[in-house]
């Protein structure tokens, strides 16, 4: 049975023209693939596994199992969505110009076309089925036949016919579905409306999946920043509620991440850049502290909080802590002489405040009158800062007893001493093992009874000298690449801390024992090379060491000359710049020089050369003759030679 269908109106045929556009096999390219697809070229037998973005010809089938789907892009955008279960001929794809005709042919299954409006009016788009035919131009239709051969179709967007030998054409409007007998009855019915469901919240599958089921179809699917899960619909056309007809399309918008905002580096910063600047980035300003500080001017940035390179939302809070410059001065007013009262009077005029209030023993002064302060009148001090004083106290007898101060803090000791009513004579400083800034002795010794104001001298403890330890990274006299050079510095008095050590220029300091460091040295000439290391703990001596490195040769030796100096007879000459001659091989046997090793000088360098005569052997039957040159290094030199006489000319040194 002869089958045809026209669509939106008969086809007219053009007027021929003068000259005719040339014909051409048309494209159609996978564009999607989900499932096993399979594809059965024209002229093969074995169906293959279809790939995507591969282009099928006319004369192609192509079939869906079970769970699968795809669908195929033609060159004018037209899109054709295969269902699972489906096979589908490629019957026809010309292009002549502007002017398109393809036709398919779908044997069981079912498919869905979007098809762009047709350039000319005599291009033609058809879908063939065992029992009918029909043509479309710029319409959404689909289209299924089920496994005894029976034809639906049914258009959501534009309008067409359909055409059967026994009916003949019947127009089939859009909202409408016909149905084709295998006797090729029309039928042609008002097509089942679905209330589109809300799909606002569900994951893009689970819409899919619920779309499906209510028999519609996704349409477009266009992704929108924002903080819901990825993938999560946010808005849908239609909105839910709205009848389409079956097979409508639904177009969600799905959410995508909103790209986390690094946080810019603010530091150093006016307030207003840095504020500007939050804005610029979308992020927000948070909390503003101030403080004063020495160094870095009013109104700058000192401190933020996300730290700059961490990654944040937008619209995150950045705290920021804001410079109010250097803090304000005042003068320490003259304390000595006046009762408590009058001091705190003075220092609150100063800004300042009154601190720690100890008693000393004064016999020569009024009981309750200040006799010391820290800081001295005249000082100047932050605002604010705290005034220590001492208020002179009966003295019961005068003579005292001098206290314990070995093993004492330094300063614990001073105060000590002051609170007995005695006066801090000469400090002597001593290296010991023993803890940095302790009392190591005194004199008067502990106990000694003495007349008030008398002098105590203290000799404190300070750190000795470190010992510098060293390792290289390999224990070879000669070496082909830079080695580590492995400090380790004693002893490990966690007193001492902190060590700073001078590596070739390079400054470090070790906080803590035990203090290990590794250097790699740069910048090393060939040769022998002399690193210099300084070592000091912190008011301690430096101690200073010259580290001889291992000889760095990375030069391989050169072969000089090799020469035929009588039958069977071959002589060799050999240098090397740095490590010297280590063993020379030939053909395989190791050779002694008829010489000594010699120093020579060639313009400005200094190598070292030696000559070897090596004896052939009569039954030497290879052409060539294998020569290995070794350096202590360990640098390699090979070199073949014809057996017959041969000569190298000499290097330029």
């Amino acid at each position: 049975m002869k089958n045809f269908l026209v669509v939106l109106g008969a086809i007219l045929v053009l007027g021929q023209g003068l000259w005719a556009a040339e014909k051409k096999e048309g494209k159609i390219t996978i564009s999607y693939l989900e499932g096993g697809v399979e594809v059965l070229k024209k002229q093969e037998k074995d169906w293959k596994k279809a790939k995507l973005y591969v282009e099928l010809s006319a004369g192609d089938r192509i079939r869906t199992l079970l769970s699968a789907k795809c669908d195929l892009k033609l060159s004018d955008g037209s899109i054709i969505n295969i269902k699972e279960n489906s096979i589908m001929d490629i019957t026809q794809l010309l292009e002549e110009g502007a002017k398109t005709n393809s036709s398919f042919k779908l044997w069981m299954g079912e498919i869905k076309a979007r098809v762009q409006r047709l350039k000319t009016k005599d291009s033609s788009m058809s879908f063939h089925t065992p029992t009918a035919v029909m043509g479309l131009r710029g319409t959404t239709v689909w289209l299924t036949v089920d496994w005894r051969g029976r034809t639906r179709c049914g258009f959501t967007e534009g309008n067409g016919y359909i055409y059967t030998d026994k009916d003949g054409e019947k127009a089939v409007n859009k909202g409408e579905e016909a149905e084709v007998s295998l006797e090729g009855d029309i039928e042609v019915k008002r097509t089942e409306q679905i209330t589109v469901p809300n799909l606002i919240g569900m994951q893009l599958s689970e819409a899919k999946t619920a779309v499906t089921t209510a028999r519609l179809v996704i349409g477009q699917t266009r992704a929108e920043e924002s903080t819901k899960p990825q993938d999560e619909v946010l808005s849908q056309d239609p909105k839910p509620g709205i009848s389409l007809p079956k097979y409508g399309e639904v177009n969600v918008v799905v959410a995508i991440p909103i790209p986390p905002i690094v946080v810019p580096d603010l530091i150093g910063m006016t307030r207003a850049s840095a504020e500007a600047k939050i804005a610029e980035e979308r992020l927000a300003v948070g909390s503003i502290f101030e403080d004063y500080d020495e160094i870095i001017p009013i109104n700058t940035v000192m401190k933020q909080n996300p730290q700059a390179g961490i990654e944040v939302k937008e619209g995150a809070s950045i705290d920021l802590l804001i410079s109010k410059g250097p803090y304000p001065k005042s003068i320490v007013p003259n304390l000595l002489g006046k009762t408590i009262s009058e001091a705190e009077t003075l220092l609150t005029n100063a800004k300042l405040n009154l601190g720690q209030v100890l008693e000393i023993k004064r016999d020569m002064v009024a009981e309750g009158r200040i006799v010391d302060q820290e800081p001295n009148a005249g000082t100047r001090v932050k605002q604010g800062s705290f005034v220590k004083v001492w208020k002179a106290v009966p003295v019961p007898e005068q003579r005292v007893r001098v206290p314990n101060l070995i093993g004492m803090d330094i300063e614990k000791a001073k105060a000590k001493i002051k609170a007995e009513g005695l006066k801090l004579g000469n400090i002597t400083k001593k290296a010991s093992d023993e803890r940095g800034g302790t009392v190591w002795k005194q004199d008067p010794t502990a106990g000694t009874e003495v007349i008030l104001e008398t002098a105590v001298d203290l000799t404190v403890t300070k750190p000795g000298k470190p010992v510098i330890h060293y390792q290289f990274s390999t224990a070879e006299k000669f070496v082909t690449e830079i080695p580590s050079l492995n400090l380790h510095i004693t002893p490990n008095n966690p007193n001492w801390a902190p060590l700073s050590l001078n590596i070739a220029g390079r400054l470090i300091k070790l906080s803590a024992p035990p203090y290990y460091t590794t250097y790699k040295p740069a910048g090393v000439s060939i040769g022998n090379n002399v690193i210099r290391v300084s070592a000091k703990f912190e008011e301690g001596e430096e101690v200073t060491e010259e580290i001889t490195m291992p000889c760095y040769d990375p030069i391989s030796p050169t072969i000089v000359s090799v020469s035929k100096v009588r039958k069977g007879v071959m002589r060799l000459t050999v240098r090397d710049k740095e490590s010297g001659i280590k063993n020379v091989r030939v053909a395989g046997r190791l050779v002694a020089p008829i010489s000594g090793t010699q120093e020579k000088r060639a313009g400005l360098d200094l190598y070292i050369e030696a000559v070897y005569e090596i004896e052939i052997p009569s039954n030497f039957s290879s052409p060539t003759i294998k020569i290995e040159v070794t350096d202590n290094a360990g640098n390699k030199k090979e070199k073949n030679v014809d057996e017959a006489p041969y000569t190298i000319p000499p290097p330029n040194y």
